[in-house]
């Protein structure tokens, strides 16, 4: 999704509606399963262009979590990790 949002520029309202809406399917299939990916960003979400399915990637900082469990520490890209990663919030 990074690339095609460099090329273009921007997304339309429609267009963002839709990836944020996989997106969060996504992220919340993922967390049904106990995976968390840790490295959410652009460069990690793969769009195919034949029809604008997202896919989340790149699951190298990932962990597997029980039920009620967390974790902590920074772990991800520094520029998208969560302010309460980065104040070593458990999560």
């Amino acid at each position: 999704i990074y690339d095609r949002l460099v090329s273009s520029g921007t997304f339309s309202e429609s267009q963002t509606a839709s990836f944020a809406k996989q997106i969060l399917q996504g992220l919340s299939h993922c967390h049904r399963y106990g995976v968390v990916n840790r490295d959410i960003k652009p460069e990690n979400i793969l769009l195919d262009l034949r029809n604008d399915a997202v896919k989340i990637c790149d699951f190298g900082s990932g962990v597997w979590l029980g039920e009620g469990e967390t974790t902590e520490g920074v772990v991800g890209t520094p520029y998208y990790v969560a302010p309460e990663v980065l104040m070593g919030c458990s999560y």
